[in-house]
């Protein structure tokens, strides 16, 4: 299983604390404000002057969201400054601290780096550290007690593979082949009382 690279993980981390904190949609999560931006102004119609001022973004994140959503659809969204989601470690390493960490918790990313190498792996310290946090294991990501870090990693895998994936070009702003633009779509609506027309 991948590492999710701190940067993007504190960037996820960050969603959880503003939905806990009830903050509304779309501000909860940058890449819903970026797609509620592009929305606005490819199917309301809405001036890009306007769109700046409504969502809080500069031209140049509008045009770097318009960009990436069009290579890569919503998942072009997610994690928009984020330049790795992932690092590689191999999975018989990363089982073998898994065995070792849950046995001895207490064991620190330093150690575990010297425990590796007695078994001919060589990790370097800053992945060890990226793994921890990975697994909410490091003391940044200990507040986050209701986190999943095991399905957070397999879903932050998932979405590499998603935008690896959707690398085409698209001349109508809603997809059928996006998954994540569909369930977003339906989510926008959830709290809208009676029939709605949803579009995907």
């Amino acid at each position: 299983m991948a590492v999710i690279y701190p940067f993007f993980l504190q960037s996820i981390l960050r969603v959880h604390t503003n939905i806990q904190l009830q903050v509304p949609y779309p501000f909860f999560d940058p890449a819903c404000t970026c797609y509620e931006a592009l929305r606005s102004i490819a199917v309301d119609g809405l001036s890009v002057q306007s769109v700046l001022k409504r969502f809080g973004l500069t031209e140049y994140g509008l045009s770097k969201s318009q960009s990436s959503f069009r290579k890569h659809g919503m998942a072009g969204l997610i994690g928009l400054n984020a330049r790795q989601f992932v690092e590689d470690l191999p999975l018989e390493v990363e089982r073998m601290v898994f065995v070792l960490k849950r046995a001895r918790a207490w064991i620190l990313a330093t150690k575990m780096v010297i425990l590796l190498k007695g078994f001919n792996h060589d990790v370097n310290l800053a992945l060890m550290r990226h793994l921890y946090a990975s697994y909410w294991w490091a003391l940044g990501t200990r507040e986050y007690k209701e986190v999943d870090f095991y399905s957070l990693n397999l879903k932050v895998q998932k979405l590499c593979q998603i935008r690896a994936q959707h690398n085409e070009e698209a001349a109508n702003f809603f997809r059928s082949d996006d998954i994540l633009q569909t369930r977003l779509e339906i989510f926008r609506t959830l709290g809208e009382r009676g029939i709605t027309s949803r579009r995907t």
